[in-house]
């Protein structure tokens, strides 16, 4: 669908010492600025997929300093949901486009706040993170328990445009699910900067992975299965590292406020059976297996992890 293979396609390096996910499982948003590893580039020559690797820091790799602490908001959009956001602003004025933060399952805008924003801030981009639709800080207007697709498109959509500088457009930028969010806002037509996808859900959704670890790897899957559709990843410890952090993540205090945030934030879910057949995957191939609005698209970035347990090698690559 969304191939990085094409001639002529644009690589987004946002501009800045973009962090890398360092091998951990599914790297949760909260945590992936916890190792940076300086300035990342991809060559127009050599369109490749990024991935991170594990192991020592290089040196000079260092933590970038908090520009300004994330301000929280709330916004009625016209879509009828009372969205909660966040914003972090560069202390200089706004020199570079604007960045708006789209969360993945279990996740809420709170998981950008500890390292993504102010590293941005301080860098000199304005940074949005949005709380979807049916997270427990923008719970569902209806009362239903799932959320559909085009609710969230509708949604961030609605939310750029009530947020953003109409004068600037915004680089929109995805973790997991909300990478693949981000690919319906683009293939919606969405004014973009820029499309940044991290640790993204493939055009097809997730069950290829799972397809393949069920013979490979069956105690990975059933531990997917556990986190996500039994969603023991905000109740079980042992589950949730497997799925979200290395193994070396500190547990204790971290571990268990992040874990309450991922109980909170997934009682309402994306509804799947229908979310399936409007994937991109299924909505926007054209006859040589890509998006057909490539042609049309912002520049691309695609990141991945070499030790993600939910989006494996096969997945980024179908991205």
């Amino acid at each position: 669908a969304c191939s990085l293979l094409p001639a002529g396609l644009r690589m987004l390096a946002l501009a800045c010492a973009l962090p890398l996910t360092m091998g951990f499982s599914h790297p949760s948003a909260s945590l992936m600025l916890r190792r940076t590893v300086g300035t990342s580039a991809l060559s127009r020559k050599i369109p490749r997929v990024l991935t991170a690797r594990s192991g020592v820091l290089p040196p000079g790799a260092r933590m970038i300093a908090s520009a300004a602490a994330a301000s929280r908001s709330t916004i009625q959009l016209p879509t009828g949901l009372n969205m909660e956001y966040f914003e972090a602003l560069p202390s200089a004025g706004a020199a570079k486009a604007p960045l708006v933060l789209v969360h993945g399952s279990f996740h809420g805008g709170w998981c950008w706040t500890e390292h993504w924003m102010s590293h941005f801030a301080a860098k000199g981009h304005p940074v949005y993170a949005m709380s979807l639709r049916g997270t427990s800080s923008s719970p569902q207007v209806t009362g239903e328990k799932t959320v559909q697709l085009e609710e969230h498109v509708a949604d961030i959509r609605a939310f750029i445009a009530a947020v953003v500088p109409r004068d600037q457009l915004p680089v929109l930028v995805g973790h997991s699910f909300g990478g693949m969010f981000a690919q319906k806002v683009a293939e919606a037509g969405e004014p973009l900067k820029g499309l940044a996808l991290l640790c993204s859900v493939a055009p097809s959704g997730t069950s290829g992975t799972v397809g393949r670890y069920i013979f490979r790897k069956p105690g990975l899957a059933w531990a997917i299965v556990q986190a996500f559709v039994l969603k023991k990843a905000g109740t079980n410890p042992a589950v949730c590292r497997k799925v979200f952090f290395s193994d070396d993540t500190p547990g204790g205090e971290d571990l268990s406020r992040y874990m309450e945030n991922f109980k909170k934030d997934s009682v309402v879910g994306l509804d799947l059976s229908s979310a399936l057949k409007q994937f991109p995957g299924k909505t926007s191939v054209g006859l040589d297996g890509r998006a057909d609005w490539l042609e049309r698209a912002p520049p691309l970035f695609v990141l991945g992890a070499e030790n993600d347990v939910v989006v494996d090698l096969p997945a980024l690559e179908e991205t």
